[in-house]
């Protein structure tokens, strides 16, 4: 009973629905101290007990092993009743009401399980086989992503003209890194669009005398983001000193100039924790 209970209000039957399922069950379920249970009328009920299940019509009983056994179950019932051709049982199995179409039945079944979550994660990068050569002190920077690096989850795509990414809705743990290389004081952020809401990372020095020498310091962004509506977002460096050598601006960014190896400058790893 309990889990008929249950399974009532684990179902889709409305409260008035769920309240005359149970009244008419009380009309028709009685059970004795012994544990036997009756289901039905007078005449006609199914009765259990912890040794048996057992069919009784009209003062005839038939176990469950002979139930099963039967092969036809609706000429036991009428044995007694001047009811015995083939157009009597007919007769007799069209008096029967069908459930219609639309009528709806309890679904005493087990729910499924739902389908658990798993965490995924991506990294969105900058990188090129020359330097970014790009920047200006003394304002917020937004870094820049190759469209070799666009994602392949479906929570994330980069957006064009690729400065920014997008976030469906969900809940992420962010991390990401810059570099900046003879800029003085400077330090990252990740800046949501439309709220402006911002995460800000590390502060960084990376001003060096000796200006030949390359002096790459790296600001970092840690943040746990809940995104409640597709969000765009972008990854900024500000510095306040900028650092051109050759005609190139190298201040977010020097290239290593190993043959053959793209040099990766910023890094985003975004992972989706949560729906």
């Amino acid at each position: 009973m309990k889990n008929l209970v249950e399974a009532i209000v684990g179902s889709k039957l409305q409260a008035e629905d769920a309240i005359s399922s149970l009244s008419a069950l009380s009309d028709v379920i009685q059970i004795d101290a012994n544990g036997k249970i009756v289901i039905g009328y007078q005449n006609s009920y199914l009765e259990i007990t912890p040794d048996n299940i057992a069919l009784v019509f009209q003062e005839r009983k038939l176990g469950i092993q002979e139930l099963l056994q039967s092969d036809d179950v609706t000429r036991f019932l009428l044995s007694d009743v001047n009811v015995g051709t083939d157009e009597d049982i007919d007769e007799f199995e069209e008096r029967l009401t069908p459930l219609g179409d639309t009528e709806s039945v309890l679904d005493l079944s087990e729910p499924e399980e739902p389908e658990s979550f798993v965490a995924q994660s991506t990294v969105i990068l900058e990188s090129s086989f020359r330097p970014p050569n790009y920047g200006s002190a003394n304002q917020w920077n937004d870094r820049e992503f190759d469209l070799s690096t666009v994602p392949v989850v479906p929570f994330c795509r980069v957006v064009s003209p690729y400065n920014k990414f997008e976030l469906d809705p969900g809940t992420y743990n962010i991390l990401a890194r810059s570099p900046t290389v003879h800029t003085d004081a400077s330090a990252t952020r990740l800046r949501r669009d439309g709220d402006g809401q911002t995460w800000v990372g590390s502060a960084i020095q990376s001003l060096n005398e000796n200006q030949n020498a390359a002096v790459t310091q790296e600001s970092w962004v840690f943040a746990a983001v809940v995104v409640k509506e597709l969000s765009t977002f972008r990854f900024q460096h500000y510095y306040k000193l900028g650092f051109i050598r050759s005609g190139i601006n190298r201040s977010l960014g020097a290239e290593a100039g190993i043959p053959g190896t793209s040099n990766v400058y910023c890094q985003i790893m975004i992972t989706r924790i949560a729906e």
